[in-house]
């Protein structure tokens, strides 16, 4: 346990030297983007007074530099703050090693007093045996442990397995502190997982609808030839009229249905998007127990798309 709080103490003195230098970086780049932004400002004034070629070059020389800076502004606080999480999460592993765990969840609300061993043994709550062993990011991995906990009897045959599986992790520090980071600061909930499992279970029946995708194609090009029609005089002006009001016919048929997936997306994008970081540092670990690799494995589809182009097809 010294060395492993050796070890962190060391790592935070590394990113401590990182983050200095970032923050030197970053110090004068609000005055500099000031300074660009002046003077865009007065060149292009000075250019409707002139009009000259060689002022309007400066006038986009400097807006050019402005933005430049702005993104380098924004690039090294992104950077200043992943330090500042990862210097956070070494902080906090050395308080679990000193036996302070408040910065992990307890699990309190996995607390079940009718359970046959789970509420004798502390299973929960804290300064349990949970509190202690979980680094869980997500609700997901939060109930698996605490089935792991509760169901012990069920997983004995798998206990060999996860022990060499419990080895490798604990040497892949960079690993563990990747995917701290991704949801780091933010609690998923139960209400989360939930709508997660219902939207991801859900089937849209109109995708595999012949019909329906012929006609998603094919009314429109009919309407648009119609009104085309009509302005030529080939055609009466109600045929395109009637066209436009069967598709919005249609349109507030499957409209609500549509609505509801898309406020849940947008609501959740951020936890979507922090849940794909999540399977990209996984997929791109290379792991060397078979019971890591078998799980990895199960993310793939049919065992040829990997999360990552999933993604990118998503």
């Amino acid at each position: 346990m010294i060395q492993a709080e050796k070890q962190y103490e060391n790592q935070i003195g590394t990113l401590a030297i990182a983050r200095e230098k970032l923050s030197k970086k970053q110090k004068y780049l609000p005055f500099i983007r000031f300074l660009s932004f002046v003077l865009c400002l007065i060149s292009f004034y000075n250019y409707l007074i002139f009009s000259a070629v060689v002022i309007a070059i400066v006038a986009f020389i400097a807006l050019l530099l402005f933005i430049l800076l702005t993104l380098a502004d924004n690039l090294l606080k992104t950077r200043i703050e992943r330090l500042d999480r990862l210097i956070q999460i070494c902080r906090n592993e050395i308080k679990s090693i000193n036996g302070d765990y408040s910065p992990f969840e307890s699990g309190d609300e996995f607390t079940d007093s009718n359970h046959s061993y789970s509420f004798d043994l502390d299973l929960f709550g804290k300064k349990s045996l949970y509190n202690c062993i979980n680094r869980s990011v997500t609700i997901f991995g939060k109930k698996r442990l605490a089935d792991y906990f509760e169901n012990a009897y069920s997983f004995k045959d798998q206990i060999y397995d996860r022990q060499k599986a419990v080895t490798e992790l604990s040497e892949k520090i960079e690993f563990r502190q990747q995917m701290q980071l991704v949801f780091f600061g933010q609690k998923s909930t139960e209400k989360d997982r939930n709508e997660f499992t219902e939207w991801l279970g859900s089937v849209n029946n109109l995708l595999h609808n012949h019909l329906f995708n012929a006609l998603r194609f094919l009314l429109p090009v009919i309407t648009f030839t119609l009104i085309i029609l009509s302005i030529m005089g080939y055609v009466i002006v109600q045929f395109p009229i009637m066209m436009v009001i069967l598709q919005l016919l249609i349109v507030s048929m499957y409209g609500r249905k549509t609505i509801k997936v898309q406020t849940l997306l947008t609501s959740k994008v951020d936890l979507i998007a922090k849940y794909a970081k999540l399977l990209l540092v996984i997929e791109k670990c290379d792991f060397k127990t078979p019971y890591l690799v078998e799980l990895k494995n199960k993310l793939t589809h049919d065992g040829i798309e990997t999360p990552a182009t999933i993604i990118k097809q998503l």
